[in-house]
């Protein structure tokens, strides 16, 4: 008989609670229907538990899952055809539009022209950003604060072909996205007044480095560095080296770079 430690004699044991067995959302017939379909569904992300978890979830849902690792960061998302062989009738694309947002619009478009029902789940809180994706063609953008219960209801009507989302939320979101378009459009425009010292001035701001700093740095007196800076917000319409650099970050993308 295995005695108790003195010192344990007084605290309460705890029993770990039994793992509680999934419940699918779904109806026996509704399962039934999924299974005998083969509604193929492909989960593609970078976040090998995440894209995993996923999958288990919507097998229990009576899905065909089939899982796309994407490469490591450094690397780019896959093309549409690549996805494509995995013949799903509906996509799940886990990916952070804050970082790879031009890249996951062109495999979002790329898998809506063949047909796929295209779902992006992003934890990026920019409206324009899921309104863009709806734009190219995705059928639902949802946060990854939204319960699961907000997903599988998504990927349920797209998988029967309906739609996932309200029209009039789904207008706002793309007419949010077109004026952003159209914002970034303009600084783009505006980064190209920049001459090519201004530019290497402006991608060492984006790093994060003061005047005295890129004035030691580029071995320049601190008072050019000064005039261009101010040279810098005058072309790009902005009042502060704060607002320069989220210009140059959204609109600009390889300025927020080292020099080349």
């Amino acid at each position: 008989m295995t005695r108790i430690p003195e010192r344990d004699r007084t605290r309460p044991v705890r029993h770990r609670p039994p793992p509680v067995p999934y419940v699918p959302r779904v109806d026996d017939d509704e399962l039934t229907r999924r299974r005998l379909g083969h509604v193929r569904t492909v989960v593609l992300g970078r976040h090998v538990l995440l894209v995993q978890c996923l999958g288990v979830v919507l097998a229990q849902e009576g899905y065909e899952v089939r899982s796309v690792l994407f490469p490591s960061p450094a690397d780019p998302l896959p093309s549409p055809s690549s996805v494509m062989r995995a013949r799903a009738r509906t996509a799940l694309l886990v990916v952070d539009l804050d970082a790879e947002l031009d890249e996951a619009v062109r495999l979002v478009s790329g898998l809506a022209a063949e047909g796929t029902h295209v779902a992006v789940l992003t934890g990026s809180r920019d409206r324009a950003r899921w309104g863009r994706c709806l734009r190219h063609g995705a059928g639902a953008a949802i946060s990854m604060d939204e319960p699961m219960a907000v997903l599988l209801d998504a990927l349920a009507l797209l998988s029967r072909g309906l739609p996932a989302i309200d029209r009039t939320a789904r207008d706002e979101l793309v007419a949010l996205a077109a004026a952003d378009e159209e914002t970034v459009h303009g600084g783009r425009v505006r980064l190209g007044l920049l001459t090519r010292r201004e530019r290497t001035v402006l991608a060492l701001l984006c790093e994060g480095l003061t005047v005295s700093e890129i004035s030691r740095r580029e071995v320049v007196a601190e008072g050019t560095v000064r005039t261009q800076v101010k040279s810098i917000l005058a072309k790009l319409q902005v009042s502060s080296q704060l607002a320069a650099v989220a210009l140059a970050k959204r609109a600009g993308g390889q300025e927020g770079r080292p020099r080349q």
